[in-house]
């Protein structure tokens, strides 16, 4: 748990709380990674920073794919990006939908959606999508425990070059 109390600044405290989200979702504590999503939300400082509030709600995919609502994740990924998302949320997305529709069963469109994503990350320079997409791709035919879905694309190790940027 974190003092967010000790933080005077309530940007930095939904900061901390985002970042706990995010651990907490790749770690499987799933509830907990849930408060800690809403307790960033509820700072309400975010509409200073509208690529930080995209990136926040985004994520929420993330925790969907983690929990096993595909359909809430999907559901995300087709409605309209929010402000300032720009290209890193767009990414974001392409990586949840690859990962629900692998949760789903559907190997052929989620690698459809893997291959995509990793030609635009390579060309656009994004070393930490091209990773993700690259790990997907190489679970598509053999994928993890659905639990260790999020966990298994997105906590690779970072020991060997990404190919090809």
């Amino acid at each position: 748990m974190i003092d967010s109390q000790l933080l005077e600044n309530p940007w930095l405290r939904s900061l901390a709380h985002y970042a706990a989200a995010v651990v907490h979702t790749f770690c499987g504590n799933l509830t907990t990674a849930e408060d800690y999503l809403n307790q960033a939300l509820a700072e309400k400082t975010f509409n200073l920073d509208l690529p930080y509030l995209a990136s926040m709600l985004t994520f929420w995919g993330y925790l969907y794919v983690a929990q096993g609502r595909y359909a809430a994740a999907l559901q995300l990924v087709d409605s309209p990006l929010p402000k300032g998302g720009g290209i890193e949320g767009e990414f974001m997305r392409g990586v949840i939908q690859g990962m629900a529709l692998l949760g789903q069963g559907e190997r052929v469109a989620s690698r459809r959606v893997a291959t995509q994503l990793a030609a635009r990350a390579r060309h656009a320079g994004y070393r930490l999508y091209l990773a993700e997409a690259e790990q997907l791709l190489a679970l598509i035919d053999n994928p993890p425990p659905l639990g260790d879905l999020v966990r298994s694309v997105c906590c690779i190790r970072w020991e060997k070059p990404v190919n090809s940027l």
